[in-house]
């Protein structure tokens, strides 16, 4: 006669244990409930468990509910671990499952037949086996396992709902769109940017240039997360600018910086080379092929770039 399979529940919640406790019995198991991680650990150290089910959300002072996923991780590798929550962000679920060792989430409430499912393949999990996450969270987990994600400035979610590579030869251009009584951008743009990115069999990326319907932050930060290199033309100190280069450098891109002669250079910006240029259209160009030729080259040495 097999054994009655022992399922260990830690939440804080004496109505979530109540109910659950009533599923899983009629569904055969044994279970054990407890309300914080404390308890959960004296239990763990003493006692074999078949399955463990975890609140992510645990109250202070106690152990939050990482940490106690952190200890069970370091007292037992075998046993399955399960986290729920009404009110963990997306982002703790993430890190509890891609790294912190739990196998599943499922977001509270859910329907009974998802927990009977998700308990059986528990049961049946061993280290070497995946099980199917929450549908909620399977994008960003399987974003975070791909080294891929990239957490949303603007709404605070862990990952960005566009589905965006990095192109090869894409280069975003970062640049006031108004041209200045000394300075006529939109002629710096097409006579001498334009024409040196393409020169490179390159392609340019300017916000004005992609017409759609997206909100004008997210693409930008999309035209800069798909793109490889950066141009960003610091004269007269643009904020706009500024929040486009600071973005394309948290994000890594090899960028170039440019400024008119008449411009001068923002102090935290001082240290850093830069592309000085005039009314010579031609020079600017010639100067970008330059740096942006090396960039490239870096990136696709002994001429491998298609």
């Amino acid at each position: 006669m097999s054994r009655t399979k022992r399922i260990l529940i830690i939440d804080d919640e004496e109505d979530f244990h109540s109910l659950f406790s009533k599923l899983l019995t009629a569904e055969g198991y044994e279970a054990i409930s407890v309300f914080s991680g404390e308890e959960a650990l004296q239990r763990l150290i003493s006692e074999r468990f078949d399955l463990i089910i975890l609140d992510l959300v645990l109250p202070k002072p106690g152990m939050s509910g990482i940490e106690t996923l952190e200890a069970i991780r370091r007292i037992n590798t075998d046993t399955c671990v399960l986290i729920t929550s009404a009110h963990a962000t997306l982002e703790q679920a993430v890190e509890a499952v891609t790294e912190k060792g739990a196998q599943a989430y499922l977001q509270k409430p859910f329907k009974f037949e998802n927990i009977r499912q998700m308990v059986r393949s528990g049961l049946k999990w061993r280290p070497d086996s995946v099980l199917n996450p929450d549908p909620q969270v399977n994008l960003a987990i399987e974003l975070r396992r791909k080294g891929i994600m990239k957490r949303c400035f603007l709404t605070g979610s862990p990952y960005c709902p566009w589905p965006i590579e990095e192109a090869d030869k894409m280069v975003f251009v970062g640049m006031p769109f108004i041209d200045k009584s000394h300075i006529s951008y939109s002629q710096v743009y097409l006579k001498a940017i334009k024409p040196a990115i393409l020169g490179l069999g390159l392609i340019a990326w300017r916000a004005d240039e992609s017409m759609n319907n997206v909100a004008i932050m997210c693409k930008i930060c999309r035209g800069i997360q798909t793109s490889r290199y950066a141009i960003i033309d610091i004269t007269d100190w643009n904020s706009n600018v500024m929040f486009e280069y600071g973005l394309a450098c948290g994000l890594g891109k090899r960028a170039i910086l440019l400024k008119n002669k008449m411009s001068d250079v923002p102090s935290d910006l001082r240290g850093l080379e830069y592309i000085s240029y005039s009314d010579s259209y031609e020079d600017l160009k010639i100067k970008i092929v330059d740096h942006l030729g090396k960039l490239v080259t870096k990136s696709f040495p002994q001429n491998t770039r298609s």
